[in-house]
């Protein structure tokens, strides 16, 4: 059994762990609900956002309708794709961590590694398929598995150490 290192400076972000919790999940819960908010602008008022785009670069140069739809769309898939990059990085790192402790490791690299492949698998469906349909069916799919596996994660029964 290892002994916890108990200085100050780790009590300390012990004891504040839960805030920085919240404050993380809630910095991400205002970060999609701000891109949930654009995505409903562009596709409800897709005539207007349009119309104020090509407002704004009148002159500069001609923009088809069709081509500033899918360019929002496209770019969203792009950031969507780099986010599942970087968390499947941290992932698979967090995984070769625990696996010199000795500790569970094979469920983190299994989702660290899905989740490049999902990153992977959307950027290589927009390049070839050029269509937008197929690159959501698979990122939806890739969304269904990464749920699962937090849920597996959840659920699983892990020991709990306790600081005095």
């Amino acid at each position: 059994m290892q002994f916890v290192n108990n200085e100050q400076v780790q009590i300390q972000i012990r004891k504040d762990q839960n805030t920085l919790i919240v404050v993380g999940t809630g910095t991400i819960i205002f970060g999609l609900w701000t891109m949930a908010k654009m995505l409903g602008m562009v596709f409800i008022l897709r005539k207007e956002t349009i119309a104020a785009l090509k407002e704004n670069y009148e002159g500069v140069a001609e923009i088809p309708d069709n081509f500033v739809f899918w360019g929002i769309l496209v770019m969203t898939f792009i950031i969507m794709a780099a986010i599942h990059a970087f968390d499947g990085l941290v992932s698979t790192l967090r995984a070769n961590e625990s696996r010199t402790y000795g500790a569970h490791w094979r469920l983190k690299m299994a989702y660290g590694v899905t989740n490049i492949l999902i990153a992977i698998a959307v950027i290589v469906g927009n390049a070839v398929f050029k269509e937008p349909r197929v690159t959501t069916y698979i990122y939806g799919i890739g969304l269904m598995y990464s749920a699962v596996l937090r849920i597996i994660t959840a659920v699983r029964r892990t020991r709990i150490v306790y600081i005095q």
